[in-house]
């Protein structure tokens, strides 16, 4: 992308030489057009307007003078070069010509005015309003862009850039608000993952920033697709079931069945139970020794401990 510009700036010299020398020789029958083109290649502004004004006003439907007109207002010599004004007239070209029949456009190729030609200086207006976009360099100057320019050479070069300042505006941001609106605006850019990424971290710590089981609660039940679901599930789990009273432990696996912690807090409920004779399970009794190993926890993580105070299952 480095050499992006030099070449689009070149490459539109290039042709826009190349139609001169051609408009000379093409326009050669049409004295008004031609008289037209040559002061454009004089520099000869404000004439030259003066002629294709005078040609629309006598004929809105002149091809040759839109044609000519859209010439102008891409040529960068021109200093008041407009590539808006250029795409007016190159659409009414595209619309005449569309509109005319068989021997008429058989007349405009004698003057080398076809599709081709046409399409020739749609690409040029192109690159010079795809120039024009990197030169402001920002979000707007490329949707700008995006909006006027249809079927455009540079659409997924534009498309990135755009995406890109977007999403460099939303980390400077750096709130769920800004990614948010980033991933509704732009929700094919090439930063989709990563900036969903960062909204679901933000907005998780965002919801649970007093690190209080209510806060954790609330998430789960508000965003059960989230990445972070797991996560706040482990918090709910050692916050709730900080006493080790059994009543903790069911109603954790009631409320948040089916996941790793529902199982440790349903491990820990079993030995609860064996430890009180409510289970009567010998292949149970091999796995918990009942005499030995006491459930302990120690930073809200749960485990257990045989009677000499060695840490024999970590379940958390």
């Amino acid at each position: 992308m480095l050499n992006t510009t030099a070449l689009i700036v070149s490459y539109t010299r290039l042709f826009i030489i190349l139609l001169c020398l051609i408009g000379s020789e093409i326009l050669g029958q049409f004295n008004p057009e031609k008289k037209a083109l040559h002061k454009i290649e004089k520099k000869r502004w404000v004439s030259a307007r003066q002629v294709l004004n005078k040609l629309l006003r006598k004929d809105s439907l002149n091809i040759e003078a839109h044609y000519v007109y859209t010439h102008l207002y891409v040529n960068n010599r021109y200093p008041h070069r407009q590539v808006d004004s250029a795409l007016v007239h190159l659409k009414k070209v595209n619309q005449l010509y569309f509109l005319s029949d068989v021997s008429q456009k058989k007349g405009l190729k004698k003057h080398s005015i076809d599709s081709a030609q046409i399409g020739l200086l749609k690409n040029v207006i192109d690159s010079t309003a795809f120039v024009r976009a990197k030169d402001f360099n920002t979000e707007s100057s490329y949707q700008f862009y995006l909006d006027r320019i249809a079927n455009s050479i540079h659409y997924s070069a534009a498309l990135e850039l755009r995406d890109e300042l977007a999403f460099i505006s939303a980390i400077k941001i750096n709130s769920k608000d800004a990614f948010k609106n980033y991933l509704e605006q732009y929700p094919k850019s090439h930063r989709l993952e990563e900036a969903r990424s960062r909204y679901e971290k933000i907005l998780y710590e965002s919801e649970t920033k007093n690190n209080t089981l209510s806060e954790y609660q609330r998430f789960v039940d508000q965003h059960p697709n989230s990445p972070h679901r797991l996560s706040a599930i482990k918090n709910i789990f050692e916050k709730s079931t900080i006493d080790g009273s059994e009543q903790s432990f069911e109603h954790f696996i009631k409320q948040y069945p089916k996941n790793d912690f529902s199982r440790k807090a349903n491990a820990l409920l079993t030995h609860l139970k064996l430890q009180r004779g409510l289970i009567e399970n010998d292949s149970l009794k091999k796995i918990y020794p009942l005499n030995k190993w006491l459930p302990v926890t120690d930073n809200n993580r749960w485990g257990f401990m045989d009677e000499i105070g060695q840490e024999k299952f970590s379940i958390s």
